[in-house]
């Protein structure tokens, strides 16, 4: 993964960690409304006996994903951290 440098000529080094901070804080928010939007059988039942299980997988899916982009804004902090100590 890429982490920007801390330099002179660069955006400083604190805007950089809020900006990493602030998409941390929108991709929280994102996963506490997948969260909240978790499939209910109830909502599915009539399509298919494996439509239930079809959009729990989905789901499980978009979270895992949301997850990973969490995970690199987590590196990409702690990469712009590192160099502002």
């Amino acid at each position: 993964m890429m982490i920007p440098t801390v330099h002179l000529n660069g955006t400083h080094g604190p805007n950089l960690l809020d900006q990493v901070t602030d998409a941390s804080q929108a991709a929280w928010k994102l996963m506490k409304a997948l969260e909240n939007m978790s499939p209910h059988g109830r909502d599915y039942y009539v399509q298919s006996p494996s439509a239930f299980k079809q959009a729990q997988m989905e789901h499980e899916d978009r979270y895992k994903l949301v997850k990973s982009l969490l995970d690199e804004l987590e590196q990409l902090a702690e990469g712009i951290a590192d160099q502002l100590d």
